[in-house]
């Protein structure tokens, strides 16, 4: 038994059925238990930390294979004291050495080649802290039903950890801009590898604020998954630069962008084999809805549902200069069902080879309401260096793609240009599309569109969503009828 002044803890080992031994566990109700808990508690130890507000004016450290457990978000709330305010003048971060970061801006510091963390059923809440959770060279950390909100820079801020696992929590304006100009997120890793990032919440409620945050932010993820989220930030997911690999983004609600560029494509072979990103079976909600460029990406079985005027964006955007040489590829785009697909499909600013559309099913509006619709698809054809896609490597094929209208005089082009034309194109059924004179569509007599029907759920518990074709209906709670909404448009935009 151990004592702390103006507290009360309890530390007890008992011994469980078939001779095991439960973990050893502290309660406490005060910061000052918690301080003490935290660093005096061994491996495997649970600290219960009672309902109430526990406000710290500096970081917390917990020793390694600790767990903080509180009595639930909203009632057990960590959060910074008013007279505790971090600085976030200048550079505080940049994006892939930990030297810049200042883990004493945040709530919890988990220190440097720690291992085995587990927060769970609590909240941490800024506002004038970095973030809620750091961590270096960490190993096991595992974040669960835990509310992080209203924090600068971003909600958690792992580098170079491994084995990290966040489930069930709720990201809300956990991230944003520090005077630097440059923008967090509610997850945001450099160089993690083995994530488990499933069942969580992000939300800005921070409209017209001029502050932004990514819901996921990173550089060098690998062998993880990104599964069952419901993201409602402008941009859902970001993971530029570094040589991420076999990361699977699935069952998601993305009410932005993904954004999975690298200078010049990224390496065309990943170790190992596989793909850099496998998206699929997401439910994306803005015509800006992936930006590259990216070599070995697979986007297939997502439902792409758009208003008809949100016309400002291409579905798949491909940025790049004239500095930069074509991109290798491959890109797979296939089974896709796309609804108002804004400017058009595809677009690259560079040369881009080795690209597969495969049957999708892709369907427009007139273009009349919709003044920015261009070609469907728009590839670079040449740099001013003589850097030219190679357009016998791009295929168009098993598609049906059509413009939504009755009257003959309405008609979208399938190409934005007419070198385009190069690319192979067969088999396509295609309505009032209006360049035929541009390609040859031989028909082969194969099926058009998805080669099986889509029905698939998205987003977080509490939060799902079904997909049946172009539907999508509310996943009811136990003994309550769903909803149905047609096009995603009742259910687009966050409730408040």
């Amino acid at each position: 038994m151990f004592r702390f002044a103006q507290h009360s803890l309890l530390l007890a080992a008992v011994a469980a059925p078939c001779g095991l031994v439960q973990a050893a566990q502290i309660d406490v109700s005060d910061v000052a238990g918690l301080r003490a808990a935290a660093t005096s508690a061994s491996q495997g130890t649970v600290i219960q930390l009672s309902a109430g507000v526990y406000e710290l004016d500096s970081s917390l450290q917990v020793n390694s294979g600790v767990t903080l457990r509180g009595a639930g978000q909203g009632q057990t709330v960590l959060q910074g004291a008013a007279g505790w305010q971090a600085d976030f003048s200048g550079f505080i971060d940049d994006g892939t050495n930990f030297t810049f970061a200042d883990p004493g801006s945040y709530l919890i510091d988990l220190g440097r080649d720690q291992s085995g963390h587990t927060i769970e059923n609590l909240s941490l809440r800024g506002p004038q802290l970095h973030g809620g959770i750091f961590g270096v060279a960490h190993s096991g950390l595992t974040v669960n039903n835990v509310e992080v909100g209203d924090f600068g820079w971003s909600g958690v801020r792992l580098f170079v950890a491994q084995d990290a696992t966040f489930t069930n929590n709720r990201f809300v304006d956990s991230g944003g801009r520090s005077e630097g100009g440059v923008t967090g997120g509610g997850i945001n890793g450099a160089f993690l590898t083995r994530t488990l990032i499933k069942d969580n919440v992000f939300e800005d409620t921070r409209t017209g604020s001029g502050e932004t945050y990514y819901g996921i932010k990173g550089r060098g993820f690998r062998d993880s998954r990104i599964t069952e989220n419901s993201i409602y930030t402008n941009f859902a997911i970001e993971l530029p630069f570094d040589d991420d690999y076999r990361v699977e983004i699935d069952g998601n609600y993305l009410d932005g962008v993904v954004s999975v560029p690298r200078f010049n494509g990224g390496d065309l072979e990943v170790p190992g084999g596989g793909e850099t990103f496998l998206i699929r079976n997401n439910y994306f909600t803005t015509s800006y809805a992936i930006e590259g460029p990216r070599n070995n990406v697979v986007v297939e079985q997502n439902l792409f549902d758009f208003d008809a005027d949100d016309n400002g964006g291409n579905l798949v955007s491909i940025f790049g200069n004239e500095a930069q040489t074509t991109i290798a590829g491959p890109f797979t785009f296939a089974d896709n069902l796309v609804s108002n697909p804004g400017r058009g499909v595809f677009w690259s600013d560079v040369p881009h080879d080795d690209i597969s559309i495969l049957r999708n099913h892709i369907r427009a509006d007139e273009t009349d309401p919709n003044p920015l619709a261009e070609g469907f698809f728009g590839f670079r054809v040449a740099q001013a260096d003589g850097d030219a896609t190679d357009f016998s490597t791009i295929l168009i094929a098993d598609n049906i793609i059509e413009v939504l209208s009755d009257d003959p005089e309405y008609g979208r082009d399938l190409l934005r240009n007419d070198a385009s034309g190069a690319a192979t194109i067969e088999n396509n059924q295609l309505i009032n599309v209006s360049d035929l004179d541009r390609y040859v569509n031989r028909l082969t007599g194969d099926p058009f569109g998805p080669s099986a029907p889509l029905r698939f759920v998205v987003g977080a518990d509490g939060e799902e969503f079904l997909v049946e074709g172009f539907s999508i209906s509310r996943v009811p709670e136990p003994a309550t009828a769903a909803t149905l909404f047609v096009g995603g448009l009742a259910l687009l935009r966050r409730r408040r």
